[in-house]
């Protein structure tokens, strides 16, 4: 095959390495009591995520740009604008992207906490740690008074990111604190924090930090209490990565069937469990699991490009041939995407 690569988030790493997966179980938005109170959506916000959505899937582009264009134009409020653009980015894993616009909106708007958290998130993705800990820590500074454990559960995961692996278990612990005491104040009608979240960050940062036992002591206690079939799917999920990392290839497969079992429809539960399969050249197995993957997501691009591999060494040339073609068509519609983005988001940045 070509020597084509995907973005570095979608090659085959060794679990150790994927800093992703830290912030895969904080959700996109707190309550507002615990982050500050949520921006006021403008009226375009649900037209500005359609045509964002319908860019990204290559359908109707002239209409979705023209509505863009026209929304920037009339827009009296740029920095609004900037930040709504982003968080739909952010939502949608287009964390480059995102955070270029999500930097626009932080200029404009350089006392809403909730801008920097959301840059913050962005620029933690990215593996830009010193950018996220400052947007972060300007975060905390900035929301009103009160506790912030979201803005402190991604300043863990961040820190854990710069390898301060004692300041990064502080803030985990801390941010399980604040979680307690939101939800022992929560106002009439806010749904209260999953406490599992902040117990699953813990994890994650032990993990990153190679204290495996630790983190598999903590799955172990949160496993004891009542989870729904999503956090039982994560705690599994990340049990098999911490087996995988200590070299443990039948407890690791054990785990990642667990997590399969429990959220039959979890999309990277699958891809993950094929991307170990390939790590182990066992080719006939991932492709099995990879063929699932693009079924549910045909959008999928690291599954694409890894069918590029495995189907070749199954004896399927052509499949081959054709998952990489598939793989760049979708990879170019998305560099094509990203040029006209970043355009409007120049034209955004320059309005007065």
């Amino acid at each position: 095959m070509s020597d084509a690569r995907p973005p570095a988030h979608f090659r085959v790493l060794a679990p150790a390495v994927l800093f992703a997966a830290l912030l895969a179980v904080a959700p996109a938005w707190a309550p507002c009591s615990a982050q500050g109170a949520p921006p006021a959506a403008a009226p375009d916000a649900a037209r500005i995520e359609q045509a964002l959505r319908a860019l990204r899937a290559g359908k109707e582009i002239d209409s979705s740009l023209a509505l863009l264009r026209d929304t920037i134009e009339r827009s009296g409020d740029p920095g609004t604008l900037a930040r709504q653009i982003g968080v739909v980015l952010l939502t949608d894993g287009r964390y480059a992207m995102a955070a270029d616009f999500l930097a626009v909106a932080r200029a404009r708007l350089p006392q809403d906490g909730n801008v920097a958290l959301q840059l913050g998130k962005a620029q933690a993705l990215l593996r830009r740690f010193d950018e996220a800990v400052a947007s972060l820590t300007a975060a905390d500074a900035l929301l009103p008074p009160g506790p912030h454990p979201i803005v402190k559960q991604f300043l863990a995961t961040s820190l854990a990111g710069q390898q301060r692996f004692d300041d990064a278990l502080r803030m985990a612990l801390l941010a399980r604190s604040e979680a307690e005491t939101f939800n022992a104040n929560l106002p009439p009608g806010r749904p209260p924090l999953e406490l599992a979240d902040f117990e699953f960050t813990r994890a994650n940062v032990l993990h990153i930090a190679v204290r495996f036992d630790d983190a598999l002591a903590v799955l172990a206690q949160l496993e004891l209490e009542p989870l729904d079939a999503a956090d039982r799917a994560k705690a599994a999920l990340l049990r098999a990565k911490i087996l995988d990392a200590r070299g443990d290839d039948a407890g690791a497969l054990g785990a990642y069937a667990a997590a399969r079992a429990a959220a039959p429809d979890d999309v990277e539960a699958c891809y993950e469990n094929a991307s170990f399969l390939v790590r182990r050249a066992k080719h006939a197995e991932a492709t099995a699991l990879l063929q699932q993957v693009v079924a549910r997501d045909p959008q999928h691009e690291g599954a694409w490009f890894n069918l590029a591999r495995t189907l070749p060494r199954s004896g399927d040339a052509a499949g081959g041939k054709a998952a990489l073609a598939r793989y760049q068509e979708i990879h170019d519609q998305k560099l094509k995407d990203d040029e006209r983005l970043t355009e409007l988001r120049r034209v955004l940045a320059a309005k007065q």
